[in-house]
Parts: C-alpha cells; sequence; structure tokens
C-alpha cells in the first residue's frame, strides 16, 4: 500500500493508517479523503486486515480538520457531491468498512478531523487531546450523515451545542458525554490501544464483524429487509466453525482458536 499523505503499517491482522502532514498539524487537503477512500478500498481487499488504526503523526494533532489555504477563491457554478463534500464520501467508506476502525486521537480533532473519528467503531483520547466541530465559524454546513454521527453519539442537545457554539471540548468532557470511549495520559495511548486491539482480535471474527454491521444497522433505522440479512449474519455464525471452536474451547478451558470462518 501506498499513499503521498499517509503513512501505512501492516502488523498480522492489524493496520496502521497514519495522516502525515504535521507541520500542518495534519490538517486534511480536499485529494486527501479520496486517499482515503482508495486506502480503506485497498484494505478491504485484504482478508488478513481485521483491525485498522487511524492517527496523526507527530504528538499535537490528530487531524486539525480541512486545509482553509484550499477554500479560497469561489466555488465553481456547477458542484456536485464530491467537490462539496469529500469527507461524506470517506467517512462513509471508514463506517462500512468490513474491519473494526480505531481512531487514536493523540491531539486536535478538529472539524473533519472529529468527524473522521467519529466514523470510526472506538475512538481512544489522549487526556490532553481538544475536539470540536467548528464548521459555523467558517460558514460550512455538515454532512446529514456527519450530523446524524455526531447525534447518536452524544445525543441532540449535546450536538446542537457543539454545533452552535463551535467550541472545542477537552477530553474529559468528550468522553462523559460519549463522544470518546477512552481517555487515556498522552505517553500510555500506544500501549493501551494495542492491548484494546489484542483483546478483540482474540475474539472470533465473523461475530465482531456481525456486531458491527447489526449496530450500523440499528443506527441507520434499518428497514424490513435490513434485519432479514441481520438473520442471515446470526446464522452464519452459528454454523461457523469458529462457532464450534468456541464452545470446545470453553468445555475444555483454553483459549479458542479463530479462524474467520
Amino acid at each position: 500500500m501506498a499513499a503521498e499523505n499517509f503513512l501505512l503499517q501492516k502488523e498480522k491482522n492489524a493496520a496502521k493508517v497514519i495522516v502525515n502532514r504535521p507541520e500542518q498539524r495534519n490538517a486534511f487537503k480536499t485529494t486527501m479523503w479520496f486517499e482515503l477512500i482508495d486506502i480503506f478500498k485497498e484494505m478491504e481487499e485484504d482478508p488478513e486486515i481485521r483491525v485498522v488504526l487511524i492517527t496523526g503523526a507527530g504528538d499535537k494533532s490528530f487531524v486539525a480538520g480541512a486545509d482553509i489555504s484550499e477554500m479560497e477563491g469561489e466555488f465553481p457554478p456547477v458542484v456536485n457531491d464530491e467537490m462539496v463534500n469529500p469527507a461524506a464520501l470517506a467517512t462513509r467508506a471508514i463506517q462500512d468498512a468490513e474491519k473494526v476502525v480505531i481512531a487514536m486521537i493523540n491531539g486536535y480533532a478538529i472539524g473533519g478531523g472529529c468527524e473522521l473519528a467519529m466514523a470510526c467503531d472506538l475512538r481512544i483520547a489522549v487526556d490532553s487531546a481538544r475536539i470540536g466541530i467548528t464548521s459555523a465559524k467558517i460558514g460550512i454546513c455538515n454532512s446529514f450523515e456527519n450530523i446524524k454521527r455526531l447525534v447518536d453519539l452524544v445525543g441532540p442537545s449535546k450536538a446542537k451545542d457543539i454545533l452552535f457554539t463551535g467550541r472545542l471540548l477537552s477530553a474529559q468532557e468528550a468522553l462523559t458525554i460519549g463522544l470518546v470511549d477512552y481517555v487515556v495520559p498522552h505517553g500510555e495511548i500506544e500501549f493501551f490501544t494495542n492491548e484494546l486491539v489484542k483483546r478483540i482480535l482474540q475474539n472470533a471474527p465473523l461475530s465482531v464483524l456481525g456486531a458491527k454491521r447489526t449496530i450500523n444497522m440499528l443506527a441507520r433505522n434499518a428497514n424490513l429487509n435490513e434485519i432479514e440479512d441481520e438473520f442471515h449474519i446470526s446464522k452464519k455464525c452459528f454454523l461457523s466453525e469458529d462457532f464450534r471452536e468456541g464452545v470446545r474451547a470453553f468445555l475444555e478451558k483454553r483459549k479458542p482458536q479463530f479462524r474467520g470462518r
């Protein structure tokens, strides 16, 4: 895997995507959202990868929003969805990825950086992180999908607070309202995240993926056809070799050896 503005690493069943613009606090240029889409397309084709970490280079910023210098000038008279909000396309690709995606928030997560983190399945923040969506300060309207993710995480009232004021939340406040899942000291985030990844990888791949699919269906108010799809997900788990191995391991009082089938 290769990308211009990202560093990509892979170790066994886990991959790491590092936003690599530390001099610009990892601010996103428009083209980087398309790079990110391509990265996740490639990862989807790699059956070995089960967990993906996203973080920022350096120790000050996860992603400090958009590169505002790109926004000078006028939009052309005809604009399409990709031009207006490529972040929505990228965050959708992350949310729907057949992998567990974890945001390791190692500093500022502002605007698109917060939206990127919200699209991930889990969010771990350092205790010095500052998180918020400042779009109202420069006249940007957020996409429906990204606002819905925010509402799903923190509720309507807190979402309005964040969007109306454009203020930055401390890591502790973000934890309290449900915007992040864990807050850890700065020097411990790598160790903590790696331990969490190990814990996830110890579990049955079909069960973990089935849980992600079902929760995503519920979050978007699934219709009857999608609920039937969820039944097939459950049936696949019960008929899998991993289910039989899990039962045997429990009865034999040993760790199961899951194979994702």
